[in-house]
C-alpha cells in the first residue's frame, strides 16, 4: 500500500513555527520555534506524540523557528538535527550551549539527503537569517514543498518546486513596511 504523509501545522507565524510529519513509522518536525510543553500538548489533542522521533529540520536560527529546540533535544536524544553549517554557527549561544550532547548534521542547499523513510532537499530562501532553507520532503509517492518567511521563490528553483502534491507557504512579506521600518 501507498504510505502517505501525515502533517500538521503545529504552529506558524511570528509567535513560533513547527510542523509535525509523520511517514510511516518515522516522524519528523520542521522548525521548534515554540515549547516543547506546547508541541507535546497539539500533538496530543491530535492522538499523536512524538515517540520514536526521527530527525529535526531547521530552516534557520531565529528564535520563533529554534525556541523549543534544546529542550526537546533532552527528552528526544536519538533524534538528529538537520541544519546548514551557518545556522548553527548562528543559534543564540544560550540555546547552543544545551545542544552539545545532540546529533547534528549539516546540510548544503541543493543537495539531496535520505533521512529515514525521506528523502529531504533545502533549497535557499530569502530572508535575513544567515543561511535560510526551505525544505522539499519526498517519499515514492509523494512531494511536499515547505518554506517560511519567504518574500518570493527565484526563477531558478521553479524547476525544482514544481510538481509537489503540497505546499506549505509562510509568508509576512510587506514592501512598505520593509522600507518604513529600521530593517
Amino acid at each position: 500500500g501507498v504510505i502517505l504523509m501525515n502533517i500538521i501545522v503545529l504552529a506558524s507565524g511570528s509567535g513560533g513555527n513547527a510542523t509535525f510529519i509523520e511517514h510511516g513509522e518515522f516522524k519528523y518536525l520542521i522548525d521548534c520555534g515554540i515549547t516543547y510543553r506546547q508541541i507535546v500538548k497539539r500533538l496530543s489533542d491530535n492522538k499523536l506524540n512524538l515517540d520514536g522521533l526521527a530527525a529535526i529540520l531547521i530552516t534557520h536560527e531565529h528564535h520563533d523557528h529554534i525556541k523549543g529546540l534544546d529542550v526537546l533535544l533532552k527528552r528526544h536524544q536519538n533524534a538528529t538535527v538537520y541544519m546548514t553549517k551557518n545556522t548553527y554557527e548562528s543559534i543564540p549561544t544560550k540555546i547552543k550551549n544545551n545542544l552539545n550532547f545532540a546529533q547534528i548534521a549539516f546540510l548544503t542547499p541543493y543537495t539531496w539527503y535520505q533521512v529515514s523513510s525521506l528523502q529531504i532537499h533545502p533549497f535557499s530562501v530569502s530572508h535575513d537569517a544567515s543561511d535560510a532553507v526551505g525544505f522539499i520532503l519526498q517519499s515514492e509517492t509523494s512531494k511536499l514543498v515547505y518554506a517560511t518567511d519567504i518574500g518570493y521563490l527565484p526563477k531558478r528553483d521553479h524547476d525544482l518546486l514544481v510538481g509537489a502534491d503540497m505546499y506549505i507557504f509562510e509568508s509576512n512579506y510587506d514592501v512598505t513596511l520593509l522600507y518604513t521600518s529600521r530593517r
